[in-house]
């Protein structure tokens, strides 16, 4: 009716005592890294990210006048 049981084993993970760099290959060479993933993807960033933020401030911003100008009178 229901699942079987099973054992489940425990994994180990541990550094050698030797390892002298043991997060140099994440930070060897970031910023290549980050100026290629910004120059591969700056269609994206600026079509997703940039264009939505200025389109609500704008928005935003035409909406507070207006509502100003309708409660003078």
């Amino acid at each position: 009716m229901g699942k079987t049981p099973f054992r489940l084993r425990m994994v180990q993970y541990m550094l050698s005592p030797n390892e002298q760099n043991v997060l140099g290959g994440l930070v060897k060479d970031l910023p290549s890294v980050i100026q290629k993933k910004l120059s591969d993807n700056l269609f994206e960033i600026t079509a997703f990210c940039l264009v939505p933020g200025f389109g609500t401030y704008y928005y935003a911003k035409s909406t507070v006048e207006k509502e100003k100008i309708a409660h003078r009178y």
